[in-house]
């Protein structure tokens, strides 16, 4: 009891501390404002005053803010009254009113876009961002969000960045792409650290609740004991409540049962403290999850109701917002479609105006002149127009025929592309294997040359990229034999040594294109891993297309045999291919195989192939990031790369991490 008696003196001395020093700079501001002897000098402190209880007294800070944008349209001062609604808008965000505060954000970002205020304009991006991420529209608040960093990053406004890269990591965990996410928070961190630090209990908790997810307990234990530091020091309410709550989570997790308890308590009374529904319903699930734990029953089942409580005055509102967003988005949409029309009802009368007074004038000079060559060639055109149509009928007539065979040539090629994608392995079932992988795959017609293949024998597992003679429809026919081969080869004879599966593979479509009597030289090039993850070693064989991998941050090539599948050797002598083998370390390795349709694409700014070397250069430099930001980073390159160019082979590179 003495201990806890002087835990809540502590704290109440705190809070008391706190007070007097917020209110210290609420006089201090005040002060200021009544001896401010300008416009703009008032209107700043206006908007200090906002920014100072936007958070304790929301209402307060909506006043100081009207009394601002009040001002600075009496001045004409643009750049401040967008701030100030800028700020207005944050007042409304913080009380749940997001379709107000959706609205004050784009009359505040079409002022600034008027007056090219690009910070704000970014911040005004960013905050419109959060708008859709509490809605739970995630793909449009990362487009917002992406677009304020980029603008923010192109000024150097590091404490915004910071902020947007969190924001970003914090959509990202929302959509369970863990990687993602922390990929940002950890590149927020140093930024915060020297530029953000009331940034800085949010991202720890939010590095926190990644560690989590992933099991990561001992390093989840220390990023809350930092968030919770942080927030305390800052007298953040609302932060201590998120990371008691996290906190919670990670000793339930790890079995600490009492411990939990306790800091769900804390949870709950520093988000009531905040006046934040929102954490007090997570708060209360959490809870109840402690007290089934602990197997108090009766209160476990009072904090589901609390938390059910809070969760559906949250939905409840947070549907409400989001009906009142769309509501407003429309209206808008409306009133501007509607001064479209009128702007071009007004130029359309206006053209018609000037065009009967020209035709009018042109009339009256050129019927004198022409009438008489009209007399003379009418007798001509009725001669030439019988023969017109006949051959116009002829024409139309070829053209359908044309027509109906392309649509069913086409109709053809795209049954025959569903049939391809059948025959490739899905993703789910290498993701089971090997969970961190990407495929990034690009036909350069509606079925593929290239193709790639999976399959698990034991402990092991076979993958296999290949590029097939031609592409189109011949290709594609290469591709299903090769598909058939390999499964016959591996899951039929069980054959699991790389060097071995491509010697009987190019006997085998050897055999099948009877190229030992034909002129036929056809076959494929071929990249393929052997992984045993039991005795975490890797096996590659390659006919052509090499394996590149990044261990340690260093970048490794593997060059392939300098043989294709098929044909016929030189000199007759027997088809061998030589087997690698790779130690996988502790240490996360990187490997990439692929076909050669990225580096010989043409484009840039001169027309050139891309090249190897680039190519290259661009894996080792994404080697790093989570998978799937990688494929990501590999379609935009390419594509930007490509510009207007053609595509002029298939494309695939595949990517898997051990």
């Amino acid at each position: 009891m003495k201990t806890k008696n002087l835990l809540a003196i502590v704290v109440l001395l705190m809070t008391v501390v706190q007070g007097f020093s917020q209110q210290r700079v609420m006089d201090s501001l005040q002060k200021r404002l009544a001896a401010a002897k300008t416009d703009t000098a008032r209107i700043d402190l206006l908007i200090e005053l906002a920014v100072a209880h936007l958070y304790t007294q929301p209402d307060t800070a909506t006043w100081f803010c009207s009394l601002a944008i009040e001002a600075a349209r009496k001045i004409k001062d643009y750049r401040r009254e967008a701030l100030a609604l800028n700020r207005r808008g944050g007042a409304q965000f913080v009380k749940g009113n997001l379709a107000d505060a959706l609205k004050h954000w784009q009359t505040s970002l079409r002022i600034a876009q008027q007056i090219n205020d690009v910070s704000l304009i970014a911040r005004n991006w960013g905050n419109i961002g959060s708008i859709y991420s509490e809605i739970g529209s995630y793909d449009i608040s990362l487009i917002y969000k992406t677009k304020s960093l980029h603008m923010f990053e192109a000024i150097g406004h590091q404490e915004r960045i910071c902020m947007q890269l969190n924001n970003i990591g914090g959509t990202y965990n929302y959509l369970k792409k863990y990687d993602s996410a922390e990929f940002f928070f950890n590149r927020a961190l140093p930024i915060a650290q020297e530029h953000s630090k009331y940034l800085l209990p949010t991202i720890y908790s939010n590095l926190a609740e990644i560690a989590l997810a992933k099991q990561q307990y001992a390093q989840a234990a220390a990023y809350h004991t930092q968030s919770l530091q942080l927030a305390q020091q800052l007298g953040n309410k609302r932060e201590q409540s998120i990371s008691y709550r996290i906190g919670a989570s990670i000793d339930l997790a790890t079995g600490l049962v009492n411990s939990a308890r306790k800091k769900a308590m804390l949870a709950i009374q520093a988000a009531k403290e905040a006046q934040s529904k929102l954490e007090l319903y997570r708060a209360y699930e959490v809870m109840s999850k402690v007290l089934f734990a602990a197997r108090d029953y009766l209160q476990a089942y009072q904090a589901i109701d609390s938390a059910i409580l809070y969760k559906d005055s949250v939905q409840s509102q947070t549907t409400k917002n989001a009906l009142q967003i769309f509501e407003y988005e429309r209206k808008q949409g409306e009133i501007a479609l509607l001064k479209a029309q009128q702007a071009a009802e007004v130029a359309s009368k206006e053209r018609q105006q000037q065009w009967i007074v020209s035709v009018g004038l042109l009339g009256m000079v050129s019927l004198s002149v022409f009438s008489f060559f009209i007399y003379r060639s009418h007798k001509k055109e009725q001669r030439s127009a019988a023969l017109l149509r006949q051959k116009n009928a002829d024409l139309i007539h070829t053209q359908e025929q044309l027509q109906k065979k392309n649509n069913d040539i086409t109709a053809s090629i795209q049954y025959a592309s569903r049939i391809q994608q059948a025959m490739l392995p899905p993703t789910e079932r290498i993701a089971k294997v090997l969970p961190e992988h990407f495929i990034f795959f690009c036909p350069r017609d509606i079925v593929s040359g290239d193709f790639y293949w999976f399959s698990e024998q034991d402990d092991k597992c076979i993958i296999v990229a290949a590029d097939c003679t031609g592409h189109g429809v011949p290709g594609a026919l290469m591709s299903m034999i090769g598909s058939e081969l390999l499964n016959q080869i591996i899951n039929v004879q069980n054959i699991t040594s790389p060097d071995i599966i491509l010697q009987k593979l190019h006997s085998g479509i050897s055999e099948a294109l009877h190229q030992q009597e034909s002129a036929n030289r056809d076959g494929m090039d071929v990249a393929l891993c052997t992984v045993d993850l039991h005795n975490r070693t890797l096996e590659y064989a390659g006919a052509m297309n090499p394996l590149y991998y990044v261990q340690n941050g260093v970048f490794h090539e593997i060059k392939a045999d300098k043989r294709p599948i098929g044909g016929l050797p030189k000199n007759n002598a027997e088809c061998r291919f030589q087997k690698h083998r790779i130690l996988l370390t502790e240490t996360p390795t990187t490997f990439y195989i692929c076909s050669d349709g990225y580096q010989d694409q043409f484009g840039g700014k001169k027309g050139q192939k891309f090249m190897v070397k680039n190519f290259k250069n661009l894996l080792h430099e994404i080697a790093n990031l989570p998978m799937e930001m990688q494929q990501q980073h590999l379609s935009k390159t390419f594509n930007q790369w490509k510009g207007n160019e053609p595509q002029v082979d298939d494309v695939l590179v595949i990517g898997f991490r051990i």
